[in-house]
This record gives structure tokens, sequence and C-alpha cells, in this order.
């Protein structure tokens, strides 16, 4: 309860709408995601803040704790703004993502989020692929296309949604 009175002060304090502020994230999201020339697919993506990254799934949930004073993805399903099968989807590519910047970082000693292709072989090594019928290094390549694209279009859909249904109700 006091948690919850803390985070409606703040809000007040800081002079933030929720419209406002949704459209601060949005257009926020559009300008990261212009240095990615709006792509996915990029050959050396970024984790971090390429479409499809932590920072898309970091923008649902803000969006999210401001408006509805929460940062659980399961409260959005309850409010209807996220299928049950996108939560968990979104919870898995968080993990793939936050799995992959840990070795990265790791493997390098250094604050790194983009993917080279010098990284990648190391990458999927660490990250137990194993080459077979398809290299190593293209399966686990593979898996973050997959993951991103599914993040990247979950994160178009409901904030194209939220924007739907709270800031221009019918």
């Amino acid at each position: 309860k006091l948690l919850h009175q803390l985070s409606t002060k703040l809000r007040s304090k800081a002079g933030w709408r929720s419209t406002t502020f949704f459209r601060a994230k949005v257009d926020e999201q559009n300008d990261r995601h212009s240095k990615s020339n709006h792509t996915e697919y990029s050959l050396e993506p970024n984790l971090k803040t390429a479409p499809g990254g932590l920072r898309d799934i970091q923008t649902i949930l803000w969006v999210a704790k401001f408006h509805y004073q929460t940062d659980h993805l399961e409260q959005l399903v309850d409010a209807g703004f996220v299928e049950s099968h996108e939560s968990i989807l979104l919870t898995e590519a968080q993990q793939f993502l936050w799995k992959i910047r840990f070795v990265l970082h790791s493997l390098y000693g250094r604050d790194e989020n983009r993917l080279l292709f010098e990284h990648q072989r190391a990458l999927a090594d660490q990250l137990g692929y194993e080459d077979a019928a398809q290299l190593a290094v293209e399966r686990f390549m593979q898996d973050y296309y997959r993951f991103a694209k599914s993040v990247s279009t979950i994160n178009e859909i409901v904030l194209q949604h939220f924007e739907e249904a709270v800031f221009r109700p019918r």
C-alpha cells in the first residue's frame, strides 16, 4: 500500500500525464529503431537497442508500470493488453537476451551489447550450440532473429492496442 502511495505521489510530482509519458516512450523507441534502420535483421544487431531487443520489452513494461502501476506481464494479461502466449514469449525472449548479454560481458570484460561477427561464434559456443547439419553460429543467430522478430511484433501490437484502448477510446 505504501509503495502504491509513493508511486502515485512521485508520478504526480513528475508532472507526466499518462498520455505524455506514453508518447515520449514511443518517440524514444522510434528514435532508437531508426539507428538500426528499423530492422530486426541487422547482421550485427545490438541486443539492447535494436528492434526486438531488451529496450522493446522494457518499453512495454515501463508503459505498464506508469499506467497500471505494475511491471508484471501477467497483470497485462489480466488487463487484456497481452495474450498469455505473448507474455510467455516475452519472458523467454528476455531471458534469452539477458543470457547472451551476460556471456558477451563476461567474454569481453566490458559492457558490450553488439553481436559483432567476431563475437557470434564464441557466443554460440558459450551458449551450448554445436555444429551439426547447420553451423552452431547460424543456429544461434536464427534463434536470436526469431526472438527479436517476436518481441518486435508483440511490442508493436501491444503499444498500438494500448494507444487505441487507453488514449483514443471509442
